[in-house]
């Protein structure tokens, strides 16, 4: 098992002055070493527990930064429970975190003065600081002269790091994950796409998502790689360009755009990455089929992900060089996953126990037992099926499945992008059933296109109870005013 302290020990004997972060400061990368990047974890951890935050929930708040990834590994590694909070989030949010999540510690890109000012008077007990006086809890930690990085190892089974699921409500679901939770999936994704300290990894995701923070960032302490964090979404091509990584993690909606970017000339791809790509990674969603299809007809091997906040991200990834494009990836061979109640086609709810499944949602004990079965499997809320060689393939969501009235399940989801690929004019779909048939309403970007005839011509491919009745047209007024 993976812990923090072991990790850091390594590097710090490994590649001490090697370049490990690289920050954008007047339109020019800087690098931080493992040994400047160590140190300052080291001395910022002594720092807190000197300050008495041993064991307290502790919020960061603010963009991808150095000085963020410091602050978040010391909090999670040796001090207590580090709650990453999106940058957009608003006063409001911020107040139902601090409260219900029983906050101590609020830490503040100084950008976000404001809303600090307009949320710390409710909460005379929480102090809350600006990421700047980082100089200063170094300086407290170095004062101490504390033994190097001896801390005591984390509980393996303690919550040590919080995300959120479905945003920040008034009663968010804060996912609590544990050391053994965050670095359970290493293994399994080092097996699928091996990675070492040649491979450098343009970073745009936000470091309070799973995704970035444990499979780019955490996971980057062990491997090696290089971190080169985006200064801001609108120079992702050219900083692209400018970097050249061997490794890029997104979405489907960027890769979809730099697919469009090359006005459909798979030859070209490779050059919107800088022309070194090794792997991109594609998780948060299912892709288009025929644009992943165009990666890999590129020579890019383009890697699925299936990942949720709850299991730590990832438990499927696509095997490098054995890519299967309508798959969302291979189930990792440690993980016990099986499939509820399935129907005659053998998809039904997917359901995970392992490692890597979280302990609990933070102060909401009726949303935790209701995310569990009697065996203790995570419920995902995810409809899909496992193949003979442990591809997984998703469906559609449970909630959103529609039930004709002989039993027979309809996706929506898997339906809607059926139409979409085969209409490009069509940008969204709703689904209801109605006296036995099924129905659609059809948001479009233009209205004279004959829809009902390229439903016709839809039914005679699709399955029977998935054939379409009646539709309803409707201009997308969203793309319209996109479009002016």
């Amino acid at each position: 098992m993976y812990h923090f302290k072991d990790i850091l020990l390594d590097d710090y004997q490994k590649w001490s002055h090697h370049n490990f972060i690289y920050e954008k400061e007047k339109d020019v990368y800087i690098p931080y070493t493992f040994k400047r990047f160590i140190e300052d974890v080291n001395n910022v951890a002594y720092g807190l527990l000197h300050q008495g935050y041993q064991d307290k929930n502790i919020v960061l708040f603010g963009a991808n930064s150095y000085t963020w990834m410091v602050f978040d590994v010391a909090i999670a590694g040796f001090v207590g429970t580090s709650i990453g909070v999106s940058k957009e989030s608003n006063a409001k949010d911020i107040q139902n975190i601090v409260s219900f999540l029983d906050v101590s510690l609020v830490i503040y890109e100084s950008e976000k003065q404001k809303i600090m000012d307009e949320v710390s008077s409710s909460f005379p007990n929480v102090t809350f600081i600006s990421m700047n006086e980082i100089e200063k809890l170094i300086a407290l930690g170095k004062s101490l002269q504390k033994p190097f990085l001896d801390f005591d190892y984390r509980d393996p089974n303690a919550c040590i790091k919080v995300v959120f699921t479905s945003g920040t409500s008034s009663l968010p679901k804060a996912v609590m994950l544990s050391e053994k939770n965050i670095f359970a999936g290493y293994p399994s994704l080092k097996k699928r796409a091996p990675m070492d300290r040649t491979d450098r990894c343009y970073l745009f995701l936000p470091l309070h998502h799973t995704y970035g923070g444990i499979y780019n960032f955490y996971y980057s302490l062990i491997s090696g790689m290089q971190l080169y964090l985006c200064s801001h979404i609108d120079h992702i091509p050219k900083e692209l360009l400018e970097v050249k990584p061997t490794v890029f993690c997104s979405v489907p909606l960027i890769y979809k755009k730099m697919y469009q970017a090359v006005h459909q000339n798979n030859a070209l791809l490779p050059s919107v990455f800088g022309g070194c790509i090794k792997y991109l990674f594609c998780g948060g969603s299912s892709m288009d089929s025929s644009i992943k299809q165009a990666y890999l007809d590129a020579g890019i091997s383009f890697l699925c992900a299936y990942a949720l906040s709850e299991t730590a991200s990832s438990f499927a990834i696509e095997y490098a060089n054995q890519e299967n494009f309508n798959s969302e990836g291979v189930v990792f061979e440690d993980i016990d996953v099986k499939v509820i109640q399935p129907d005659k086609d053998g998809v039904g709810e997917l359901a995970v126990k392992g490692d890597c499944v979280f302990l609990g949602y933070m102060n909401n004990l009726n949303a935790t037992k209701e995310a569990f079965n009697e065996e203790g499997y995570f419920l995902t809320g995810d409809l899909g099926y496992i193949d003979q060689r442990g591809h997984l393939y998703i469906k559609g969501r449970k909630k959103a499945v529609l039930l004709t009235d002989k039993g027979e399940n309809i996706y929506p989801d898997e339906l809607e992008e059926i139409l979409k690929q085969h209409c490009n004019l069509i940008t969204s779909a709703k689904f209801y059933v109605e006296n036995q048939n099924l129905n659609a309403i059809l948001f479009v970007k233009e209205e004279t296109y004959d829809y009902h005839t390229f439903i016709h011509e839809m039914n005679q491919k699709l399955k029977r109870h998935e054939q379409i009745n009646r539709i309803d047209v409707i201009l997308d007024r969203l793309d319209v005013r996109l479009k002016q």
